[in-house]
């Protein structure tokens, strides 16, 4: 190939997307003043389609921020005692959740045994999971919202694609007061159900809590639950 005769192995390696300049390929590549224009020209060509593709990729990853090797990222919202206990990489600035329904807000109810309520910023959807052991809290999460997704009829198809984009967990501090105004409601309503259960099936109790209408979404679907449909029916 033309490439290889015009650039040793070892340089071919350097061209990785990482590397790459979103400018002129050509300059990029640094082809020799020397050699015919024709053959510039020719090698412009060559490489001016993957180029240009592994631009726009990287443009595109800078918008929506992320993991700079995957493009998808979810970012965990808590207080700093909550992100202290369950560890996890601090979001940088540029970092935003990637996932359809953006950001979830995370506490710690002490209950015996403690138990999470992991909130949604976007529909406001509330999810109770054990706590314990704090260190895998993040790594389970996915698992137990496919559970709950499910629970509350979401298609395959979209469960699928919300879980791919969670391939990368970012921790960062809270920055909604709607939000936490939500999640010390849910903490209320959920100690007064289970004040009597010795008990608790976690995953009945956070479908009876997204029924739950909450100021914020008045203007739009009410309850979580029903905002949650109306996201997963404007995606088909």
């Amino acid at each position: 190939m033309l490439a290889s005769a015009l650039f040793p192995p070892s340089d071919l390696q350097i061209l990785s997307p990482p590397s790459l300049s979103c400018g002129d390929v050509s300059t990029f590549l640094g082809v020799p003043a020397a050699l015919p224009l024709g053959v510039k020209v020719l090698v412009d060509s060559i490489f001016w389609s993957w180029g240009e593709s592994n631009c726009r990729l990287r443009d595109l990853n800078a918008e929506r921020g992320g993991n700079r090797e995957t493009g998808v990222v979810l970012v965990v919202r808590g207080t700093k005692k909550v992100l202290d206990r369950i560890g996890g990489v601090t979001a940088s600035d540029s970092d935003r959740s990637t996932t359809r329904l953006g950001d979830w807000y995370v506490n710690v109810l002490f209950w015996k045994p403690q138990v999470t309520l992991f909130v949604n910023e976007v529909t406001l959807l509330p999810v109770v999971m054990p706590f314990a052991p704090a260190s895998t809290l993040l790594a389970r999460f996915p698992a137990t919202l496919h559970s709950h997704l499910q629970a509350h009829g979401v298609g395959r198809d979209f469960v699928e694609v919300e879980l791919a984009e969670m391939n990368e967990v970012r921790t960062a501090k809270t920055a909604s007061r709607s939000v936490l105004g939500v999640m010390n409601e849910f903490k209320f309503l959920a100690e007064v159900e289970t004040q009597f259960v010795e008990e608790h099936d976690l995953l009945s109790l956070s479908l009876r809590l997204a029924e739950t209408p909450c100021g914020p979404l008045y203007k739009r679907h009410i309850s979580p639950d029903r905002e949650l449909a109306a996201i997963v029916s404007s995606d088909q």
